[in-house]
């Protein structure tokens, strides 16, 4: 029986090369990663509408919602009804505060 520690590559127990070469892959292609990201960072946060009871001053409400990572600057301007542009300024204002 081989001994488990000899397969041991980059401080790690894996299963084989195969195993390797396949995880590589995915590491090597980040919008996956950043995919599983949005994802997991839209499970937790806020719903837009929810950032409008939290915080009264739409412009703060917009960075906020931004900021959370959970959504884009165009979600962000569909959901408030204003041009993409002006939530990336409003967001470039709130982070210069």
């Amino acid at each position: 029986m081989p001994d488990p520690k000899a397969q041991i590559k980059h401080q790690m127990f894996l299963d084989n090369d195969w195993f390797i070469a396949e995880h590589r892959q995915t590491i090597e292609k980040p919008e996956k990663l950043r995919d599983v990201s949005k994802a997991h960072k839209r499970s937790i946060a806020l719903s837009l509408t929810d950032y409008q009871r939290k915080y009264l001053q739409r412009n703060e409400t917009m960075a906020r919602a931004y900021l959370s990572g959970a959504y884009t600057i165009v979600e962000i301007g569909e959901h408030f009804k204003v041009c993409y542009m002006a939530v990336s300024r409003t967001v470039r204002r709130y982070g210069n505060q």
